[in-house]
């Protein structure tokens, strides 16, 4: 688990919650699997969350349906056309103690932390379960 999708508030909470298991954004999504989610302006990594699929391009129509999923205001989604595709998550977990680490310089919406094993090691630990 080397990459980090960044998330502002208050949608990275309703992530870590479970309350949020739809994520708009502008594009398809291949990856699979377990990401780490950044808290946006934070230099945090606060959990992790399952990537499960992909939906979409959706129609305003659509995406209105699914609301309850990804917890974005009507008037939001009007104002921002491009978000027409959703991202299934699940299995959100949140760390006990978010974890600093070096934001790359450019770095939007995805992190690569493979250059930070420390930080890596320190997420890891708070991952596995206790024995």
């Amino acid at each position: 688990m080397t990459s980090a999708l960044v998330v502002k508030e208050p949608y990275c909470n309703l992530i870590l919650r479970g309350e949020k298991t739809l994520e708009l954004r502008t594009s398809r999504l291949k990856k699979r699997g377990r990401i780490l989610l950044v808290r946006k302006g934070s230099g945090l990594i606060v959990g992790a969350v399952e990537l499960i699929g992909c939906i979409g391009p959706l129609q305003h129509s659509e995406l209105l349906m699914l609301g309850a999923r990804h917890k974005a205001d009507p008037e939001v989604l009007l104002s921002n056309p491009q978000w027409n595709y959703c991202w299934e998550l699940g299995n959100a977990t949140s760390l006990r103690h978010p974890v600093r680490y070096r934001h790359p310089k450019g770095a939007q919406s995805w992190v690569t932390l493979d250059d930070q094993p420390q930080v890596l090691d320190e997420v890891n630990r708070q991952l596995l379960p206790a024995d």
